[in-house]
């Protein structure tokens, strides 16, 4: 699909905007919105177990809400106080503006009521001069988010300001003109977003399958016709006769991880001494091996942490990622979310021990789960977990068909993902171009006032 300039452009007097068709003018946010731009409380609430959605930063995913993601309930009573000072409505733009998410936005799509929290901040348009979906469209243009980018300030987080963000600019064409485009854009990434899902189940599936080939070598064996015996443990099952099911503290010394206290003391944190393993570490890719980290402790900080070896076998034992494995390539300090396997004993390969854990993942964190509270796998339970033990000759055979298949299946993901990143690329391109004029699309949709005058 191919599409024509404007007629006739004007400088739009802002750098990365470029020129802008004539009669286009350049906004900044507060003079387009209709109520100041507000955010939710900064306290922290009370979660009850049902009421009103409350949701922060994390609920903002691929530029809308997801309500699933949100971070609880509260009683209509604190909803009721928390609306006195902001209560999002339909058409209501989201914008995150602390932590790692900052300048991710989404537009509120639906007319139920529900609270949010400080990290957001709300920008309500003004309806009676701007199109919302058109303000809305603006924020995925790169030139937007680039000054997104550079306006933030940096500290142990990025976090904009509300009064940075009213003083963002958009690109402000007459009403009808944005109509149009919007109606263009909602077709458009509608095509687009539908390849990206498409992708993005192929992706599933195959991980699927890679978790179903994992399991399925690391309990059953490669041979499919070998005699089976009950291993006793209810959710392992038959596995080969000639296999042993000893518990992990039978083959290797399991050791928790230690956190300096207090959290985040510059004498123990942010220094150049020692690599700092976290949770957030080991889960951070499906790696086998983890190889740097992004922080280090200090000297002291060290030395009161507990310091594992290059070779040893880690898993995240507490909250929402617990069950991950990964096999340190470096020196380096773990947290108490963390737990170790020392001295592995010469009867187990490391790698087909990784394997096994990382066939339970799901399977543990079902088994921790608790109603409330943060999921957590102590190390006692750690130790009682029962693995199914080939000869060692087996053990390294598994891995090697284990790794070629794990290749295949990588290399198709890869591909997919590779397609999901062109076509959000793409996605960005276009929005850019329309809604900064450089793009002409208004005869790709019926006009809006014509669409009302067929109705």
């Amino acid at each position: 699909m191919t599409f024509e300039p404007y007629p006739t452009y004007k400088a739009s007097g802002v750098q990365w905007i470029g020129e802008a068709p004539l009669g286009w003018e350049v906004k900044a946010l507060k003079h387009c919105i209709e109520i100041p731009i507000t955010d939710g409380p900064h306290e922290t609430p009370e979660f009850v177990d049902s009421g009103m959605q409350f949701i922060s930063a994390e609920a903002i995913k691929n530029s809308r809400i997801d309500f699933e993601r949100r971070r609880g309930f509260i009683t209509n009573e604190l909803f009721f106080e928390y609306s006195k000072k902001c209560a999002p409505r339909r058409d209501d733009i989201f914008m995150v503006k602390s932590g790692n998410t900052t300048g991710t936005f989404a537009i509120v799509e639906t007319d139920h009521a529900f609270a949010i929290w400080s990290p957001l901040a709300l920008i309500r348009v003004d309806p009676k001069r701007f199109s919302p979906k058109f303000v809305y469209y603006n924020f995925a243009a790169d030139f937007f988010q680039e000054n997104v980018r550079i306006s933030c300030s940096y500290g142990t987080q990025p976090n904009i300001g509300m009064s940075v963000i009213e003083r963002l600019v958009i690109s402000a064409p007459p009403l009808v003109d944005q109509q149009s485009i919007a109606k263009f854009l909602d077709r458009e990434t509608a095509k687009i977003d539908t390849l990206i899902a498409k992708q993005e189940a192929m992706i599933d599936l195959l991980k699927e399958k890679r978790q179903a080939v994992i399991s399925h070598s690391v309990t059953k064996g490669l041979d499919p016709n070998v005699p089976m015996k009950n291993s006793g443990v209810e959710w392992l099952g038959d596995v080969p006769k000639h296999w042993t099911v000893p518990p992990l503290r039978a083959i290797a010394q399991v050791v928790r991880g230690a956190s300096p206290r207090p959290a985040g003391d510059p004498q123990f944190f942010n220094g150049e001494h020692t690599p700092w393993v976290t949770v957030g570490e080991i889960t951070k890719d499906e790696s086998m091996y983890l190889v740097d980290t992004s922080s280090f402790l200090t000297e002291s900080g060290a030395a009161n942490s507990r310091l594992f070896r290059a070779g040893t076998l880690l898993l995240s034992n507490s909250g929402a990622t617990l069950g991950v494995p990964k096999i340190l390539a470096i020196d380096g300090c773990a947290n108490d979310g963390v737990v170790g396997f020392e001295r592995l004993n010469e009867s187990a390969d490391i790698q087909f021990v990784y394997y096994y854990l990382a066939s339970l993942t799901q399977n543990l964190r079902e088994r921790i789960k608790q109603g409330a509270g943060q999921p957590n796998l102590n190390t006692d339970l750690v130790k009682e977990i029962c693995i199914g033990l080939p000869p060692l000759q087996e053990q390294r055979q598994i891995v090697v068909q284990l790794q070629r298949a794990m290749q295949r299946i990588d290399v198709l993901i890869d591909k997919a993902q590779q397609a999901i990143a062109l076509q959000k690329e793409h996605r960005t391109a276009l929005i850019s171009a329309a809604v900064t004029g450089k793009i002409d699309v208004r005869s790709e949709v019926a006009h809006p006032v014509q669409d009302k005058e067929a109705a």
